[in-house]
């Protein structure tokens, strides 16, 4: 079994799985919705697992093109984001268990 890659960014781990993902497809179908737009009163928790990791893609990527909530309900989120890292395109998903980074084809 192949062992899969990790970056590090910032202080987070992201294994980059070997899936390729195509830009409309992850253009189109997440929203990259808010914190504000997906919760009234969102809980401190949730607000600080969201302002971090957009600190932490600000900070330790090339450049975020997209970034924001792609599914949540009372209890998680789940965080979508399509960055360029080291002149790459990746998309980001974020989960409460894992961060993957997949390489975007256009």
């Amino acid at each position: 079994m192949r062992r899969k890659e990790v970056i590090k960014i910032g202080n987070e781990d992201f294994t980059i799985e070997n899936k390729k993902v195509n830009y409309q497809d992850i253009e189109s179908q997440a929203n990259y919705k808010t914190i504000n737009e997906c919760y009234t009163r969102p809980s401190t928790t949730k607000q600080v697992v969201y302002n971090h990791y957009k600190e932490l893609l600000d900070n330790g990527s090339d450049m975020v093109l997209k970034y924001g909530i792609v599914s949540y309900n009372c209890n998680f989120i789940n965080l979508g984001a399509i960055i360029l890292l080291n002149n790459e395109m990746y998309y980001a998903h974020i989960t409460r268990c894992y961060n993957r980074l997949y390489k975007v084809i256009e």
